[in-house]
């Protein structure tokens, strides 16, 4: 009878540790998660640009949060700012990139959402 319990307990406690874990991986997918969505040398080829989003859109028609950096030629990170495009509730894609302008010291960014949203520009430097 008392090894009945132990197992029984044993079983309650490992399915408690699968429920915990797989809602931490959702909410870590949710919230958290990076997703490389653009990747663009400068013309020197000294400093890379990259997009990523993070997490999932806002549900429904909300902003999708995203990050964007500038990496040197060593890999180190320059500059790095975070955003948040509204997409009316989609993830982001190449195609919301309108623009990069690379200047000696800077990148402007100009970056759209869906038609009804305006352009926003974003400045990062990198000396």
């Amino acid at each position: 009878m008392k090894k009945l319990k132990v197992v029984i307990i044993a079983l309650i406690v490992i399915i408690l540790v699968a429920i915990f874990s797989f809602v931490s991986l959702l909410i870590y997918a949710e919230h958290f998660e990076k997703r490389e969505i653009y990747r663009e040398n400068s013309p020197d080829s000294e400093y890379e640009f990259i997009l990523y989003q993070v997490g999932s859109p806002s549900w429904p028609f909300g902003p999708v949060r995203a990050q964007i950096k500038v990496v040197n030629s060593n890999g180190k990170t320059v500059d790095e700012e975070s955003i948040s495009i509204h997409n009316d509730g989609a993830g982001l894609y190449e195609y919301n990139i309108k623009k990069i302008h690379w200047y000696d010291t800077r990148l402007e960014l100009e970056c759209t959402g869906t038609t009804e949203h305006s352009t926003a520009t974003y400045i990062l430097e990198f000396e």
